[in-house]
């Protein structure tokens, strides 16, 4: 019995690519297999993350280039063996740069059927879902709307009352995790960052707590803080965090963000909007959520002077509270 010959395998060759200003981008180029000169191909071209070397989407490029694509991709400029300073987006970046950075692998399975579909015309179906899919942080599973918008079609607006002062430069306990790692975390075991809300210290964080769900809320969007700040220096910097609060107060991290202010008059307040980052997360019965502020988080810079204090008020003129977008059942 004579073995089946082995596929041939898309070919790959390493380049010297002219940039912007002059200056040299290492790159490769993928190319389908028994690829001839002058024989056209879809082009895709991947710019590499920051930090990464050229050969940082080698296995989704050569998938690419078996499937029937030419595939260019090169180091960003300025890392590794690529010419010319760092940028972020400026310029000569975009003069350089155009495609996807850093896709999941489910998400390059939807790229590369969308390419299918757009680039070479194939019939896979993926023109007849729906344009925005959200993935759920809690199951994994899929939902898909017709736009933007309609994701979180209702909502419900939790009250912030009452005034809280908090001192700043002291990590509370609450934050966003440690980079990189809590994402992946996040991602592949459902554990997000949590904190112990009943023991952090109030002195350092505001906290506010809603009653107890007696129903599941699906949280899909992006929930918005309003608040009022009163600062005692004209810089600051505050960090919002949404919770589900289970029975024992530990709470798991919904979402979060940052906000910095300068130029502001101390002992003045001001309205704070905060929008923070989209997500898709289901809090279940019995639990609660929870809206933490503090001053200090490993993710993000912060910009608090040195005896800065934060006041956060609900003035009756403009009560402060938090929006949570819910899907709409």
């Amino acid at each position: 019995m004579k073995a089946a010959p082995a596929a041939a395998a898309a070919r790959v060759s390493f380049h010297d690519i002219p940039g912007s200003g002059g200056i040299t981008l290492k790159g490769n180029v993928f190319t389908p297999a028994g690829a001839k000169a002058g024989e056209r191909y879809p082009l895709i071209v991947f710019p590499g993350s920051w930090a990464s070397p050229q050969i940082e989407y080698i296995a989704q490029a050569q998938k690419l280039a078996d499937a029937g694509y030419t595939v260019v991709s090169y180091a960003s400029r300025g890392f590794w063996l690529s010419g010319g300073e760092i940028e972020v987006a400026g310029p000569k970046d975009t003069a350089e740069a155009s495609g996807l950075l850093g896709l999941p692998n489910d998400v390059w399975t939807d790229a590369q059927r969308w390419f299918g579909r757009y680039l070479k015309g194939e019939s896979n179906g993926i023109d007849q879902e729906q344009p925005v899919k959200l993935k759920s942080r809690t199951d994994g599973s899929y939902e898909g709307y017709p736009s933007w918008q309609a994701v979180g079609a209702a909502e419900e607006k939790l009250p912030l009352g009452g005034s809280k002062r908090i001192f700043a430069n002291v990590d509370s306990g609450a934050d966003g995790g440690i980079l990189l790692l809590s994402n992946i975390l996040d991602q592949f075991t459902k554990l997000p960052p949590m904190a112990s809300i009943p023991l952090l210290p109030r002195a350092f964080a505001a906290v506010w707590q809603s009653e107890r769900y007696d129903t599941p809320r699906r949280i899909r969007g992006t929930a918005a803080l309003h608040t009022t700040v009163t600062p005692t220096k004209e810089s600051g910097t505050l960090v919002a965090y949404l919770y589900d609060v289970g029975p024992l107060g530990l709470g798991k991290l919904v979402s979060n963000a940052p906000y910095t202010f300068h130029g502001r008059t101390p002992g003045r307040p001001f309205a704070v909007d905060l929008e923070l980052f989209s997500t898709s997360y289901d809090v279940p019965a019995g639990h609660r959520p929870a809206l933490v502020v503090d001053t200090v988080d490993p993710l993000y810079i912060e910009h608090n002077p040195t005896g800065a204090q934060l006041t956060f008020s609900s003035p009756a003129s403009d009560p402060s509270y938090l929006t949570v977008p819910l899907r709409e059942e």
